[in-house]
């Protein structure tokens, strides 16, 4: 089983064009999702419940670590291979999962960290800040990590179960992303 985490803040609009598009299954396993609402004051939770979703509403607003850490402790306890992190706000395709995962099932490695970037290095769209941010988190996390990663603030990843228990998520924010790569790296 596939567990598919999604946290989200005041992401109902998205999430209605995103919770239909999510695959039943993906290489024999079941794909089972989790909306985390994060003090959402939109109709976040309705729409979840609404697509028969299931979806934990915390109040207030509390940070998308925190977020990621209520999921994580609901999943735990239950049966599951796989668990995946997907943002809400449409940024990451439903029809990637599948290529995103690929590397678990085939038991080549135990994480995967999406990347926006991964066929084009360059900025794009990206605004300057981020874009120098992004590269020069690249550049330091190469050379303290020796682990390329072209987009290390993607919240599109996978783990599995094992790996997932060896990763510490610490920060109620952002800083969630980065902490996962030097854990995955000890």
């Amino acid at each position: 089983m596939i567990r598919l985490v999604i946290p989200a803040f005041n992401e109902g609009r998205a999430l209605e064009s995103l919770l239909p598009r999510l695959p039943a299954t993906i290489a024999g396993h079941e794909v089972v999702p989790l909306v985390v609402s994060d003090g959402s004051t939109d109709d976040t939770v309705e729409v979840t419940t609404g697509a028969g979703v299931e979806v934990i509403a915390l109040t207030p607003n509390r940070g998308k670590g925190a977020a990621v850490r209520a999921a994580l402790a609901r999943i735990e306890p239950l049966a599951w291979d796989i668990a995946v992190l997907m943002d809400a706000d449409g940024q990451h395709d439903p029809s990637d999962l599948e290529e995103l995962v690929a590397p678990l099932t085939d038991g080549e490695t135990d994480i995967v960290v999406g990347s926006r970037y991964a066929d084009d290095e360059r900025r794009g769209s990206t605004p300057f800040n981020r874009y120098v941010v992004r590269w020069t988190t690249v550049a330091v996390l190469q050379r303290i990590l020796g682990t390329r990663y072209t987009d290390p603030y993607c919240g599109f990843r996978a783990f599995t179960r094992e790996a997932l228990e060896r990763v510490e998520f610490c920060g109620d924010r952002y800083e969630g992303e980065l902490e996962v790569l030097f854990d995955a790296r000890r």
